[in-house]
């Protein structure tokens, strides 16, 4: 198997094993449009993709502590401030998506009926 295979097959079952959909929209169609989002970007390591070219196990599993799953749309909504994560990340961890879909209708319930 090639490195390039390697790192493909690799980075796919992190996101199988990350839910395999984006914690914000819920799109599960094309797995490979998924990405992972830093939540903190001052403690970044590198890319994840980078850290399964070293192996490196132990660093793969610190870098996953501090990422959430998110489509590509998603993933640049984000970084242009147009989705704000902590709408759907509760004490650091990333809440279902069904979850997330209530507490939306639940505040435009609120903002249509004031």
């Amino acid at each position: 198997m090639s490195n390039s295979n390697y790192i493909t097959l690799e980075y796919n079952r992190l996101r199988v094993a990350f839910g395999g959909k984006c914690i914000i929209c819920g799109y599960n169609i094309f797995i490979q449009v998924l990405e992972f989002h830093h939540l903190d970007p001052s403690i970044k390591t590198d890319n994840i993709s980078e850290i399964l070219i070293t192996k490196n196990k132990k660093l793969l599993k610190k870098e996953l502590q501090n990422c959430v799953l998110v489509c590509r749309n998603c993933h640049a909504l984000i970084h242009y401030g147009l989705i704000d994560l902590n709408t759907y990340i509760v004490n650091g961890k990333p809440i279902d998506i069904d979850t997330a879909l209530k507490g939306m209708v639940k505040s435009l319930e609120k903002y249509v009926t004031n």
